[in-house]
C-alpha cells in the first residue's frame, strides 16, 4: 500500500506540469480596414484576465456591428462556452471613424508568454459622437 502511494505522489509533479498556463492577461489588437492580422495593428487594448466572465452563452453577432462593447472567445475550460471581456467605454477613441476594421486577441501567461494572435474577429466600424456645433444664435 505504501508503496502505491509513493508511487501517486511521485505522479504529482508530471500532473501539475500538464495544467493550462496561468494566464494574466488578453491583448485585444485592432486593424485598420483591409489591414490582415498578420500586419501592424492601429490600437492595442490590454484586459487582466479577470475581467474575463467565463463558462457564458456566446451572444447573438449582429449583422452590423458599430463600436463594440465586447469581444469573446472560446472558453477552453468549458466546450461550447466562452468568456466574455467588456471594452471600456471611449477605449475605441483613437480610432478615426470608418468601417470594416477587424481584431485579433492573443494571451499572456504569468512568465510573459505569449500566445500567437487569434483569428480575425467580424469585422466593426466606428462612429464618434457628432462634432459640436458652433455659431449658435437665437432671436
Amino acid at each position: 500500500m505504501k508503496y502505491i502511494l509513493a508511487f501517486l505522489l511521485l505522479l504529482i509533479p508530471s500532473i501539475a506540469s500538464a495544467q493550462a498556463p496561468n494566464i494574466t492577461s488578453y491583448v485585444l489588437e485592432v486593424f485598420a480596414p483591409g489591414v490582415p492580422t498578420t500586419g501592424t495593428p492601429v490600437l492595442t487594448l490590454s484586459f487582466p484576465s479577470t475581467s474575463a466572465v467565463c463558462n457564458q452563452t456566446a451572444p447573438s453577432v449582429p449583422p452590423n456591428v458599430v463600436n463594440p462593447t465586447q469581444f469573446w472567445f472560446d472558453d477552453s475550460a468549458v466546450s461550447g462556452k466562452v468568456c466574455i471581456v467588456q471594452i471600456l467605454s471611449g477605449s475605441l477613441n483613437p480610432l478615426p471613424n470608418a468601417g470594416g476594421y477587424t481584431s485579433a486577441v492573443s494571451q499572456t501567461d504569468n512568465l510573459g508568454q505569449q500566445s500567437a494572435r487569434s483569428a480575425a474577429s467580424n469585422p466593426f466600424a466606428k462612429q464618434g459622437i457628432p462634432s459640436t456645433l458652433t455659431n449658435l444664435k437665437v432671436k
